[in-house]
């Protein structure tokens, strides 16, 4: 995994951060877009792909959860056969809202139908409610290990067991429990060394590809909970 961190420059929230000023960092901004918040509109998506089209992105920081579909993009960058691994407390699996509009809701589900390199979709963390809301044509490509897992015997190798390929690694901080982060979306309870545990796990079997890390807070309420995601994105990087 390279050295560089790539910071994906949406809405400035990490400016009001310090993890990553003692790396080398690459900003790529799209402050000046519209129509990325939430959901991504055509031209938009024109214009991301020709500003990341060069860049050798390997660990990136997207921002809020907002603008987690552009996991979608990056992933249009690989070019083998992969397993898209996902650490979210929802599934992003929703039919869009309308048939080409690219949302922060729907984008995995883009990524199976429109991504001819992804072979499987590991899911961990979902909330239990949503188990039953993947649709049955996507079932054979999807694992889920959900929230009520965690905290059992070997849940990790459980999930080591599934990857069969590369992998990336996509990171919503709205996997974690509330004492390590500050997310805008209902939060799950994973600990920030479980998920290390994983990514070990992972690593001694199968290449990483890249990994991409979101869930901040647009609208921060304290400097303590500034504080808070910026320890776990140092954490983070660390572990990589």
């Amino acid at each position: 995994m390279g050295k560089t961190l790539t910071i994906l420059n949406f809405d400035g929230g990490y400016q009001n951060q310090d993890f990553y000023c003692q790396n080398q960092v690459k900003w790529i901004d799209f402050r000046d877009l519209s129509g990325v918040r939430g959901y991504c509109e055509e031209t938009a998506a024109e214009e991301i792909r020709k500003r990341i089209k060069e860049e050798d992105i390997k660990v990136c920081y997207i921002g809020s959860g907002n603008y987690h579909y552009m996991t979608f993009f990056l992933l249009e960058k690989i070019k083998q056969p992969f397993s898209l691994v996902l650490f979210d407390h929802h599934t992003d699996m929703k039919p869009s809202l309308f048939e080409d509009l690219l949302s922060c809701g729907c984008w995995v589900k883009w990524v199976l139908e429109k991504n001819l390199f992804v072979k499987e979709v590991v899911l961990i963390g979902v909330a239990d409610s949503f188990l039953n809301t993947i649709e049955e044509k996507y079932q054979d490509r999807v694992f889920i290990l959900e929230e009520s897992k965690f905290g059992k015997e070997e849940w990790q190798k459980e999930i080591q067991s599934q990857i069969h390929y590369p992998v990336y690694f996509s990171i919503d901080k709205d996997v974690f429990r509330k004492e390590e982060v500050s997310t805008d979306w209902d939060q799950g309870s994973l600990r920030l060394d479980e998920m290390e545990k994983v990514y070990e796990l992972i690593k001694e079997t199968q290449p990483i590809l890249g990994i991409d890390i979101c869930g901040e807070c647009e609208e921060w309420t304290s400097a303590e909970e500034i504080e808070k995601n910026n320890r776990a994105n140092r954490k983070i990087w660390d572990m990589l």
